[in-house]
């Protein structure tokens, strides 16, 4: 399964994301958004690309869940958009209702990949408004193994 992992757009249209997400996420199953969309016809621009499981950001003004957790193969991943540092790693089977063996996260504009414990953590950043100098999203490979790939689209800020 191939996963397409994007957050902080912080854009109202879905025409306002950088193309280059399109095509790294042309043929994914499924695409995860980890909050603050902004508008709502961002979700529906990735919905014409693959499915989308999204969580509400601090900057969304609609309602959506404030956590999530998404099924691939034998991978169960958190989805929440305020980093699980606030959280005990012991504490994320309480926090995501199940264990999960990777939490999906945004807030910070810094794209990451790091292991927690026996979590693996994802930050893609963001495609518009990156505060580490690259815009990014992450596509997923999960297989027997979650195989993440942080995709930098190019340097510079966007947006609305």
């Amino acid at each position: 399964m191939r996963i397409g992992i994007v957050s902080d757009t912080h854009v109202w249209s879905y025409r306002k994301l950088p193309p280059e997400v399109a095509q790294v996420f042309a043929g994914v199953d499924l695409i995860i958004h980890a909050g603050d969309v902004l508008g709502l016809g961002v979700l529906r621009g990735l919905e014409g690309i693959a499915p989308v499981v999204f969580v509400e950001g601090n900057c969304d003004h609609f309602d959506g869940p404030e956590r999530a957790v998404v099924h691939a193969g034998q991978h169960a991943i958190g989805v929440v958009h305020r980093p699980p540092r606030l959280f005990q790693v012991e504490t994320l089977a309480d926090y995501f209702g199940e264990p999960v063996g990777a939490v999906v996260h945004g807030h910070t504009h810094r794209s990451h990949i790091t292991q927690m414990g026996d979590v693996l953590c994802m930050n893609p950043g963001s495609p518009t408004t990156p505060r580490d100098g690259a815009r990014s999203v992450i596509l997923l490979e999960a297989t027997d193994e979650l195989r993440p790939r942080i995709h930098v689209l190019g340097p510079g800020t966007g947006g609305d």
